[in-house]
This record gives structure tokens, C-alpha cells and sequence, in this order.
């Protein structure tokens, strides 16, 4: 087998689109709010409604992933990146329009 086709499966590039905005998700949260803890920020995140902007900012790890992939052509693992991140844009509409905090 070849190796380079090891990488190569839409369930890699589910895993990889998954937990790549996660990463970016807490690269984000290090990089600007370090004074809050873990809960501290996700309750700030929701008390503001920021939460699908930052999730929104964290998908960027996720066209870096998937232009990595598509370099090295790997077309199904960009495939299931692709498709996570239409899982992740479900998941931000649900948080822009149907969520609300109670203010």
C-alpha cells in the first residue's frame, strides 16, 4: 500500500476537521483571554454571545488543514474536512439565531 494513501479517508478528514477548530478554539483563547480560565471564557463567550464569532474564527485551522490536504492530494481527506466544517456552520447558525442568553 502506498503510504501516502494511508492519510487518505473522509473519516481522517472528519476526525482532522473536528478537532482542528477545537486547537484554534484554545490557540484563540491563550492568545487573548489567558486571564480567564476554561469555564470563566466559555461562560464570557455565552454571557456576550460571542461564541459562534469565535467558533467562526477558529475554522480557519480548518481551510489550513484542508489546504494541506488538497497539496498533498489527499482528496478525500479534504472531503471530510469539508464536511465537518458544514457540521461546525450547522452548529454556528444554531448559536447565532436560535440560542439566546437570558440578559
Amino acid at each position: 500500500m502506498n503510504k501516502n494513501k494511508i492519510y487518505d479517508h473522509t473519516i481522517t478528514g472528519i476526525i482532522s476537521g473536528l478537532l482542528a477548530p477545537i486547537i484554534g478554539f484554545y490557540f484563540f483563547k491563550w492568545s487573548f483571554f489567558n486571564y480567564f480560565d476554561n469555564a470563566g471564557f466559555f461562560n464570557h463567550l455565552l454571557g456576550n454571545n460571542l461564541l459562534s464569532p469565535v467558533i467562526s474564527i477558529s475554522l480557519i485551522c480548518n481551510a489550513a488543514a484542508f489546504f494541506f490536504c488538497i497539496n498533498r492530494n489527499w482528496l478525500y481527506t479534504g472531503r471530510g474536512i469539508i464536511l465537518a466544517t458544514f457540521v461546525y456552520g450547522l452548529l454556528i447558525v444554531y448559536l447565532k439565531f436560535f440560542y439566546h442568553t437570558a440578559a
